[in-house]
C-alpha cells in the first residue's frame, strides 16, 4: 500500500486508526513511545508553527528541488522507505543547502539593461523626413 502522510493525521482527529497500521499502532502503545496528542501539541503551539512553517514559499521551494532531486535519482515519492533511505544517505546535503532552489548561480551573468539612444516620434511631432507634416499624417504607416 501507498504511503500517506496526511492518514496519521486523520487517525488522530477521528481517534479510528486505519486498518493497516492497526497493530503498530498497538505494538507503540504497548512500547510506552506513542506519539502526542494534537491537542497537546497545541497548547504547546507547535502544531501552528508547523503550518506556519509549512506556508513559507522558500520552504516549499526547498522541498520540491528536494522531491525533484529524489525524482532524478529514482526514488519511488510513494515508497516511505525509500524516501528514507534516500534522505538519510543525502542528509549532509541537504543541511548544507545544495538543494536549495532559492539560492542563486554565483557564475550567472547579469542581465544587461536595453537603452534606446534614439529619439522617439511621437505621433503629433513633425515627421523627421522634414516634409512639414505631422508624423501621423506622413510616415507612421509607412515605417514598419
Amino acid at each position: 500500500m501507498a504511503w500517506n502522510p496526511l492518514a496519521k493525521i486523520k487517525e488522530k482527529l477521528t481517534g479510528t486508526p486505519s486498518s493497516d497500521d492497526a497493530a503498530a499502532a498497538q505494538a507503540a502503545a504497548l512500547a510506552g513511545g506513542s506519539a502526542p496528542d494534537l491537542k497537546e501539541l497545541e497548547k504547546q503551539g507547535l502544531l501552528g508553527k508547523f503550518y506556519r512553517y509549512w506556508k513559507n514559499p522558500a520552504f516549499l521551494a526547498q522541498m520540491k528541488s528536494v522531491a525533484l532531486a529524489m525524482q532524478k535519482d529514482g526514488v519511488n515519492l510513494k515508497d516511505q522507505a525509500a524516501v528514507k533511505a534516500w534522505v538519510e544517505k543525502n542528509q549532509k546535503d541537504i543541511m548544507a543547502g545544495k538543494f536549495n532552489a532559492a539560492a542563486p548561480a554565483a557564475d550567472a551573468p547579469k542581465p544587461q539593461t536595453v537603452v534606446n539612444t534614439a529619439p522617439s516620434v511621437g505621433r503629433n511631432d513633425p515627421c523627421p523626413c522634414k516634409s512639414g507634416k505631422k508624423y501621423k499624417k506622413c510616415c507612421e504607416g509607412k515605417a514598419a
